[in-house]
């Protein structure tokens, strides 16, 4: 824990220089302001081929990294452990895609990864395991947001049943 790490945006934004101990990671996201997700609500994400969208989430105490892109008419989703390998595998995530109604959602809950196994190399959706919706099925549910279309997610944390 006390070994510097990168923060995890420098997977997809190489202005993030930041590294330091994993305990102060959380510090490091509220003074230079990273978007923080809500899981308690709805976020919008767009749904144009190539446009990332990231962000953190904090449950249970802890901090996980999301990123989402649009590639080649799929919607990836990846949720990432800020920690250990051995600590993610106490955690999953779900993705639900809705219009916030009482109509027809989509849902796929994975186990988290650890974003340091990713730090290593060029990351990639086809690295590990990520949600992966049809962009057609996305549209369905889309919304026009600022000129752009977005898809309705609503992101969970789950303690998985090997969580002590």
């Amino acid at each position: 824990p006390y070994r510097p790490h990168h923060c995890p945006y420098v997977m997809v934004n190489s202005r993030c220089s930041w590294k330091g101990p994993m305990f102060n990671l959380e510090t490091h996201i509220k003074d230079v302001d990273h978007f923080i997700i809500n899981v308690d609500k709805h976020m919008f994400y767009t749904i144009e081929e190539g446009e990332i969208n990231q962000g953190f989430i904090c449950s249970f105490y802890e901090i996980f990294f999301c990123y989402t892109q649009l590639l080649k008419s799929f919607f990836h989703v990846a949720v990432m452990y800020v920690g250990s390998k051995e600590l993610a595998k106490n955690y999953n995530f779900r993705v639900t895609i809705d219009r916030k109604d009482e109509g027809p959602s989509m849902s796929i809950r994975l186990p988290c990864q650890s974003y340091l196994q990713f730090l290593e190399w060029p990351w990639s959706f086809s690295d590990h395991r990520c949600a992966i919706f049809p962009k057609g099925y996305c549209k369905y549910f889309s919304e026009e947001f600022n000129g752009r279309q977005t898809v309705p997610c609503k992101i969970e944390i789950i303690r998985s049943n090997s969580a002590k």
